[in-house]
């Protein structure tokens, strides 16, 4: 059985991915948000939160709040 986190905010899911199904459910998650999807492969839930690939899942946070604050400022 896999332990898996799944963090989702508007339009993004990120996750630590250690096989093809967390992948797959991942995936079928950011489908259903109709969001993006970042599988960090090879990584724990805790590897992402105190720092193996925390960089990675922050700079595609700051990536996708810099896209919605553009959209959002587009709709002004």
């Amino acid at each position: 059985m896999s332990r898996q986190m799944t963090l989702n905010f508007k339009e993004s899911t990120w996750q630590a991915v250690n096989c093809d199904n967390d992948d797959s459910q991942g995936k079928v998650t950011a489908e259903q948000l109709r969001g993006e999807y970042l599988g960090l492969w090879n990584t724990t839930h805790t590897g992402v939160l105190v720092g193996q690939r925390y960089m990675e899942a922050v700079e595609r946070i700051i990536e996708w709040l810099k896209r919605y604050a553009l959209s959002c400022e587009q709709r002004q």
